[in-house]
Parts: structure tokens; sequence; C-alpha cells
């Protein structure tokens, strides 16, 4: 569970299977705003991995690189995304090295050295994002570079949706489900 995680309940367009050439012009509709670079870290997600790559090829927001490396899965994970990237290569990268299972947080740390943006959302294998995740999350990222000054370090984190294995929502708000303060990071449970 990341803080930039918002799983919501949205039919993916299953892009990945129409592949045709309305989904390259729509991806590539992009140089009106600055380009974020979302991260996505994978180990063995082949399940919801779809999920969520359509979710992001949905966005509203267009402007956006997608950098994914995988933790040494044993399942068809590489083959899913290898298969995304070929459908759009000008967007999708996917890093390769040899250095095995780092674990989800190295993962990240490691998708972050090659990341030159200068916005960044990191992206969980079995998240589904809302269409406008993008767009409201770097509108809220432009309200603080106003308010703090573009050489402020800023973070943005989201709440998000919990929902079952059929994307069947039990909580709008994963803050009140767990019991998370999200201005002091504490847990509200007793």
């Amino acid at each position: 569970m990341t803080g930039t995680s918002l799983r919501g309940r949205i039919q993916p367009q299953n892009f990945h299977r129409s592949g045709d050439a309305a989904l390259r012009r729509m991806v590539n509709n992009t140089k009106e705003f600055p380009q974020i670079d979302v991260l996505l870290a994978t180990y063995n997600g082949e399940k919801y991995l779809r999920e969520q790559i359509d979710s992001i090829l949905s966005q509203t927001y267009k402007n956006w690189n997608l950098l994914v490396r995988d933790d040494g899965s044993s399942d068809n994970t590489i083959r899913i995304i290898e298969s995304y990237r070929d459908l759009v290569p000008d967007r999708i990268v996917v890093l390769k090295d040899d250095l095995g299972n780092l674990g989800v947080i190295r993962n990240f740390s490691k998708l972050l050295g090659y990341s030159h943006s200068d916005y960044i959302m990191l992206s969980d294998q079995d998240d589904m994002w809302l269409p406008r995740k993008i767009e409201l999350t770097y509108k809220k990222m432009q309200d603080l570079v106003k308010k703090y000054g573009d050489d402020v370090p800023l973070l943005v984190y989201t709440d998000w949706k919990v929902v079952d294995v059929n994307l069947s929502v039990i909580s709008n708000s994963g803050w009140r489900y767990f019991k998370v303060n999200p201005r002091s990071g504490k847990s509200l449970a007793r």
C-alpha cells in the first residue's frame, strides 16, 4: 500500500488486446504538460497487472512515461509488461539488470534512480487508478508549488478505495478503513 495508491472501480478499456492506432494517438497527445514518470515495481503480479497498466493508459493526463522494474518474477509478469511495452514502446520502459530480487523498497529505489522527471508517481502492481488520478495529483502539486515555490521538495499522497477481488468497493477511504491519520502518519487504531 503506497501513499499514491488509489484503487477504484472502473472498467478497464482492455487496451492490451485492442492494440490499435487510436491508442497510440491518445497516449502520444502529450506535449502541453510536464512529463510525469510513473514507477511500477513488479513481482509475480500477473493477476492484477493488466488492470493496472490499462488504468494508467486510461488516464486523462497524457504526458507520462511508465518505468517498470521486475524483481525476479516466476509467473507471466515479465511477458505481460513486455507485451505492453511492445504496444506502446515510446511510453513504457522496462528496466533490466542482474541485481535479482531486491524487495519492494529497493526495487522502487532503483526505479527512482532511473527517473529524470521533475514529477514522479509510485504505482503498486495491484492498484487500479481512477481515470483522473494523474491529472488531480499533478493539479495538487501545482497548487503546492504556487504556495511553497518550485525549489521546495513536495510530496502529494492520496486516499484510496478499498475493494475486494471483484473490485467491489468495501470502503471509499483507505484512511478511514485502516484507521490511518494521513496528517501524522500514525494509526488511529487503539
